[in-house]
């Protein structure tokens, strides 16, 4: 079959699947390939460097091999991306046609009109059940966006809430790599299994809010043997191991592809324990529970794998313990203080007190403690507040430049250094004087746009420049700044 007739959507998605009928072992799906119906299903959403037929078939034919005996029993389809976007819009265009093509059919069948109504409960529930997503990095993104939308759907046509979590929870979700910035904070409908290894290379503090799940696995420390099983709820466990391979193969694109034998020990031992799960995802044709009950029967021949079920699960509670003692503490630590700034209580030994987690800390609004200072209008708190968070913070520069001075950081301190940017802007550009005062730094006012700026804050700027006259980089900026001002007229220059 020529590329004229792959099955291509928007120029970013292609899908084939595995098949033996001819020398690549891949075909093409027809435009009208459905998941309904015998044999299961496998998805497999590779990672954003999947850009042709050749990569998508690499990791059906992993896929097939975790498997096993089992293979027979269902289909393998493989994803890729033609071209190699990595955008959160690409990963949303991608999951509607996913949605809309694919999962669609699983929930709804169009009337006479050409409406969308909904099936029964037990007919979704066992076309559901004929489905497994396998996914990998970007893969997980569409995947999750997929989910959304199948929430979204089964709502608007009248399915009740319990109806929708019973038919998406038999849905699974098998994760390569990819620690959700919600895992632990909001619970996915299917059920997911996140196979996730300490030493993943693309997996910064910087991708991460403070008080995630997410930020907590990337600061404990693993020894390279390490394994833990985190059930983070009925449809949510994450399958930690400390390394994965023995080699230099990378930890977050080959590493839970590579040979067995080259495994670390504790990598060995988890491998053996998804292959059970991901084989009885395509043995089993019962109603799910949760997904400890498919991880049970998955087990329930394997004595030795299930006695490694137990003290992993046991490493694993203690872990999510530990978790959740330490986020609740941050969390009543930031509520303390963020009540009383808004009731005008606030002391400097309130911020002074403060870890740096918590001075960086946003609440459910995805507001930080300076952020209701500056919307207070409370340029004092302000002032306290941000001279807190400066002491942290070692550098300022463009987006870009923080991303890469701050990848060891929580995505909390990038963000603060923006915003703190932005008000002092604002400041500036209203000839807020007391705000401005209460914000401004040295170091901050070669990053601020002058064209706008207020005569009485554009005279302080003026001043601080003007005091360090002796150094000849901050003269320069200061000539810099004040023929900015010159080119507006302004007599005190």
């Amino acid at each position: 079959m020529d590329d004229a007739r792959l099955m291509i959507w928007n120029n970013q998605l292609a899908v084939g699947k595995r098949s033996y009928n001819n020398s690549r072992h891949w075909e093409e799906l027809p435009a009208d390939y459905s998941l309904l119906g015998k044999p299961k299903k496998v998805l497999v959403l590779s990672g954003s460097g999947a850009d042709n037929s050749l990569a998508a078939n690499g990791m059906c034919k992993t896929v097939e091999k975790i498997l096993g005996p089992v293979k027979d029993n269902c289909e393998i389809c493989g994803f890729y991306y033609p071209n190699s976007d990595r955008t959160a819009a690409s990963a949303a265009l991608c999951a509607e046609e996913v949605f809309s093509r694919f999962f669609v059919p699983l929930i709804a069948k169009s009337d006479n009109s050409g409406n969308l109504q909904r099936l029964s409960r037990e007919e979704a529930c066992e076309n559901m059940r004929n489905v497994v997503l396998f996914t990998h990095c970007y893969g997980s993104y569409i995947s999750h966006e997929t989910d959304r939308r199948i929430d979204e759907l089964m709502a608007e046509i009248g399915y009740s809430e319990t109806e929708i979590k019973d038919i998406h929870r038999q849905l699974i979700v098998a994760h390569h790599n990819d620690p959700s910035d919600n895992l632990g904070n909001s619970e996915e409908k299917s059920c997911n299994i996140y196979r996730i290894t300490h030493s993943d290379e693309r997996n910064k503090p910087s991708e991460y809010q403070t008080d995630t799940f997410p930020q907590y696995i990337i600061r404990e420390q693993f020894t390279d043997d390490d394994v833990i099983m985190a059930e983070i709820s009925d449809t949510e466990h994450a399958l930690i191991v400390g390394r994965l391979s023995e080699g230099a193969e990378s930890e977050h694109s080959g590493g839970y592809w590579v040979d067995k034998s080259k495994k670390t020990l504790g990598a060995r031992k988890e491998e053996e324990i998804f292959c059970e799960i991901l084989r009885e995802a395509i043995r089993g044709d019962y109603y799910i529970e949760n997904l400890r009950q498919v991880e049970d029967k998955a087990l329930q021949n394997r004595p030795d794998l299930r006695e490694n079920m137990d003290l992993i699960r046991e490493y694993g509670k203690e872990f999510l313990d530990d978790f959740h003692e330490q986020r609740q503490s941050m969390r009543l630590s930031f509520g303390r203080v963020k009540q009383k700034l808004l009731e005008g209580r606030l002391f400097e030994s309130d911020i002074t007190d403060l870890n740096e987690d918590v001075l960086f800390l946003t609440d459910k609004n995805k507001q930080n403690l300076l952020d209701y200072a500056v919307k207070a209008d409370n340029p004092a708190y302000a002032s306290i507040i941000w001279r807190a968070m400066s002491a942290h913070l070692d550098f300022w520069g463009e987006h870009t430049e923080l991303s890469s001075h701050y990848a060891r950081k929580p995505a909390n301190v990038q963000d603060a250094c923006m915003r703190y940017l932005g008000y002092l802007q604002k400041a500036l550009d209203e000839n807020n004087v007391e705000m401005f005062s209460a914000l401004v730094e040295e170091r901050s006012v070669r990053l601020l746009d002058y064209g706008r700026a207020g005569i009485d804050t554009g005279r302080l700027v003026i001043k601080m420049f003007e005091k360090n006259k002796a150094n000849e980089k901050t003269s320069g900026n200061n000539q810099t700044v004040s023929k900015n001002f010159a080119k507006r007229g302004y007599g005190y220059l």
